[in-house]
């Protein structure tokens, strides 16, 4: 099979990202009950965001303050929010992660799909 026919075939990079933090690797940190890892993951930095994205995550991750962040975040920015709203509800604590990423729990179906994604794209490479 070419490798054109391939990339419309399967899942690929189309179904789990290509950006710096693939949404699998979230999945698994979340599977590994990692809450904070999984928050990490979905806080840092992406090359290429918006400027106003940028300005908010610089709040959190250079300044740490967690006010100033949430006020730069945009609402259609939702996970990012989420987390930082239970982070200052809970005033820090990372137990409740899960319930804050709630809108990403595709991730865990992400990071179960994606070894048989590979296979499955080593096989028609061969």
């Amino acid at each position: 099979m070419n490798r054109s026919l391939n990339a419309t075939v399967l899942p690929g990079m189309q179904r789990f990202g290509t950006a710096s933090v693939p949404t699998h690797a979230v999945g698994l940190a979340l599977l590994k009950t990692e809450w904070q890892k999984a928050a990490d993951l979905i806080l840092q930095k992406r090359h290429g965001e918006h400027p106003d994205v940028e300005a908010a995550r610089d709040a959190w991750l250079k300044e740490h303050d967690l006010d100033k962040a949430l006020s730069l975040f945009p609402k259609r920015v939702v996970a990012e929010r989420c987390i930082l709203e239970s982070f200052k509800k809970q005033k820090g604590d990372t137990r409740n992660v899960m319930g804050a990423i709630s809108t990403v729990s595709f991730d865990f179906l992400e990071f179960q799909q994606y070894p048989g994604s590979i296979v499955k794209t080593r096989q028609l490479d061969s």
